[in-house]
């Protein structure tokens, strides 16, 4: 009997923070938590500010100053970011691979 048997959305969790390349890259849908207000957005990382996020998902632009802080990123990861001349402190608290 395998012992890694479990539910579909364990195992496509596993997925997300198991695969070769588990950082942040575009196309990925990524959950960030802004540590300072506690609220949480997600994102689809985008190639420009001009491409379409995922439904239900805000686009960040790779090159935007978000997407520079989590590019490359995995799960727990925390970084900042400016916003109005203020550091932003954020976590990743969830990334799924698009393929």
């Amino acid at each position: 009997m395998n012992a890694a048997v479990g539910s579909d959305s364990e195992s496509q969790s596993q997925n997300m923070e198991t695969r070769e390349d588990p950082g942040v890259g575009i196309g990925d849908i990524v959950k960030v938590l802004y540590l300072k207000s506690r609220d949480t957005k997600l994102f689809t990382v985008t190639a420009n500010a001009n491409d379409l996020p995922q439904s239900g998902t805000q686009p960040v632009g790779i090159e935007s100053p978000l997407g520079q802080a989590i590019e490359g990123l995995e799960v727990n990861d925390e970084a900042s970011f400016m916003v109005n001349q203020q550091q932003q402190p954020i976590r990743i608290v969830s990334i799924q691979k698009v393929q």
